[in-house]
């Protein structure tokens, strides 16, 4: 018998947020105004409006949704970032250093760059990163069928120096990843996790809010000496 072990798997974390209907047309329009008053950035969007450098989701009209992905992001941390918690030099508001000690993390200052996107037909976005960030999100307001699917790429960068008649039958299939939304998905990821967009097949509007978190705490020595003691070993 032969046992495949499969290794340092990456994570994505995914659910449907409960925002009816109203809400999510209400935001759309706001989304559609602010783009009639902008022309936005370029930055991973092949063709498609960009919203420019801010805060999205501090506008009027996003606070609820804002709300709703900090509890997400709570019960994401609570569940799979626990130990986040324990590491020297986490700080609070008043940016007083706690040795050791547990504190909430206050993701609703952490959310700190939120933008939207609006890919029109035969949009995309390539492949990239979010540098200099811990994790990073995005909802889908609305996403039609064919529209272009969250793209993800293998960070086992060595596998591909191996040439393609030394891979496994199943690695061109495991280097890639994509996930296809629906309306009201919420999406998060680690931010050095490269992804790409697909392209918009349809002739509808695909329209996201996407978002990053910061590292809510100063020093990776922390994480290594705790990663090299004998009880993680």
């Amino acid at each position: 018998m032969i046992n495949q072990l499969n290794l340092f798997p990456i994570s994505v974390y995914a659910t449907i947020l409960d925002v009816d209907e109203h809400s999510r047309n209400n935001m759309i329009n706001s989304l559609y105004k602010l783009k009639e008053e902008s022309d936005g950035i370029q930055v991973s969007n092949n063709g498609g409006w960009h919203s420019e450098s801010g805060d999205i989701l501090n506008h009027e009209g996003f606070l609820s949704l804002r709300k709703k992905i900090i509890v997400c992001l709570e019960k994401i941390v609570d569940k799979y970032y626990y130990d986040v918690k324990k590491f020297n030099g986490l700080y609070s508001k008043d940016q007083k250093i706690h040795q050791g000690e547990p504190i909430q993390i206050d993701f609703d200052d952490l959310i700190f760059n939120s933008w939207a996107i609006i890919n029109k037909h035969n949009h995309s976005n390539h492949t990239h990163i979010h540098p200099n960030n811990w994790l990073s999100g995005v909802y889908y307001l609305r996403v039609p069928k064919d529209s272009g699917e969250l793209k993800f790429l293998d960070m086992v960068s060595s596998r591909l120096h191996e040439g393609n008649k030394f891979w496994p039958t199943n690695l061109k299939q495991e280097l890639r990843g994509s996930l296809r939304p629906v309306d009201n998905t919420l999406f998060v990821f680690p931010a050095w996790l490269p992804h790409s967009v697909g392209i918009n097949e349809t002739n509808e509007d695909r329209i996201c809010i996407s978002f990053n978190i910061p590292y809510p705490y100063f020093g990776v020595d922390n994480l290594m000496n705790n990663l090299l003691r004998e009880d993680y070993l």
